[in-house]
């Protein structure tokens, strides 16, 4: 027996899933964009950590309150590439938000508190340890008067 699906037919969402794609639909075409490509590194994410570090980006993006929300990684097979990937851009990150930083010739004393973050938190950045969610990428950008962007490429100002 062969099933066809019928593609006049629009798959039912339960409400929350409703809620979850009306949210997504109201946002702007380039955090749609980065959505998708952190739902792309979240199903290849090598480490649980780094899975919820993905999806407390994903979740800030949508929220704007990340503390309300959590993430768990997908049962999916990993990608190694998409760590590595994702390693990289938060290398690169890091790399940007120093040379920012030295530029200004600020501490990161005095960068995390102008962005009003942990000193502790600019370290681990700047390390490459941890990748900044979109918040965090504006309150530094903007402690250093710089365009968001100028910190992480995947930002349309």
């Amino acid at each position: 027996m062969t099933v066809v699906a019928d593609k006049t037919k629009k798959p039912e969402l339960s409400p929350k899933e409703r809620a979850m794609l009306d949210r997504i639909l109201g946002l702007r075409p380039t955090q749609q964009k980065r959505i998708w490509e952190l739902v792309q590194l979240y199903q290849g994410a090598p480490s649980e950590q780094e899975a919820v570090e993905i999806g407390d980006v994903v979740a800030e993006i949508l929220f704007r309150d990340p503390d309300t929300c959590t993430a768990a990684p997908l049962e999916d097979e990993q990608s190694k590439d998409k760590g590595k990937a994702l390693a990289r851009h938060r290398a690169y990150v890091g790399r940007q938000i120093r040379k920012h930083r030295q530029r200004l010739k600020m501490s990161q004393e005095k960068l995390a508190q102008k962005a009003e973050i942990p000193q502790s938190h600019v370290c681990r950045l700047e390390t490459g340890k941890h990748a900044p969610t979109y918040l965090t990428i504006e309150k530094l950008a903007k402690a250093m008067n710089v365009k968001p962007s100028e910190l992480d490429p995947g930002f349309n100002d």
